[in-house]
C-alpha cells in the first residue's frame, strides 16, 4: 500500500514516516519520540492515562475535578497546528472525557478551554464545576494560585475518588503507578 500523499510526489516512499514528520520535514517517527510534556504541566500532574491521541492528566487541584488533555505530538501550540484527522480526534477525546467527567462527578457544568498564554504546549483543560464551588459562576483558570490535594483528600491509590471512576468509565488505566 502506498502511503504517499500529494505533498510526497517525487519523494521516495517511506511508510514509517508520519504526517507530522512530513509536515515538519523530519525523520520517521521523530515526532512521536520528540513529544515531551511541558515542565509546568508535569509539575501539576498528579496522575495520568493515555488515549489514542492525548495524555490525560489529573491536575493536582483540590477545588475542582480537573483534567488536562495534551496531544502527544511535538511542537504544537495551537489547535490549528494539528493535522485534520488529529484535530477531529482531539475534539472527540475532549468530548468523551468531558462527558465521563460530568457523569462521575455529577457536576452542573463542564468548562473546556485551551489557553496557552502561560504554558505554550497545546493542552485542553476540562474542569467539572458545580454551583457553590469556589469562584462559581466565574472562571476557574488563572483566578488564584493552584491548591494541591492534601493527603486527606486522596484515597488509597493516592488520587481523589473520582479519578479511578473516570478511568473505569473511559476504559483507561492509570499509568502513574505500576
Amino acid at each position: 500500500m502506498d502511503l504517499r500523499g500529494p505533498m510526497d510526489e517525487g519523494q521516495p516512499r517511506n511508510p514509517e514516516k508520519t504526517d507530522y514528520d512530513r509536515k515538519m520535514n523530519s525523520q520517521p517517527t521523530d515526532n512521536a519520540r520528540a513529544f515531551r510534556l511541558a515542565p509546568a504541566l508535569a509539575a501539576e500532574r498528579l496522575a495520568f492515562a493515555e488515549m489514542a491521541l492525548c495524555q490525560v492528566i489529573l491536575r493536582d487541584e483540590r477545588r475542582y475535578p480537573w483534567v488536562v488533555l495534551v496531544p502527544r505530538r511535538a511542537g504544537l501550540e495551537e489547535v490549528f497546528d494539528l493535522l485534520p484527522g488529529d484535530s477531529q480526534r482531539l475534539w472527540r477525546e475532549v468530548s468523551t472525557v468531558a462527558s465521563a467527567l460530568k457523569a462521575v462527578t455529577e457536576c452542573d457544568k463542564t468548562n473546556i478551554a485551551a489557553f496557552g498564554n502561560v504554558t505554550r504546549q497545546l493542552h485542553v483543560h476540562i474542569v467539572a464545576r458545580s454551583e457553590g464551588d469556589p469562584h462559581w459562576a466565574g472562571g476557574a483558570v488563572g483566578v488564584d494560585d493552584r491548591v494541591p490535594y492534601s493527603s486527606g483528600d486522596l484515597g488509597d491509590g493516592g488520587v481523589p475518588a473520582w479519578w479511578p471512576a473516570l478511568l473505569a468509565r473511559l476504559a483507561l488505566r492509570d499509568l502513574t503507578r505500576p
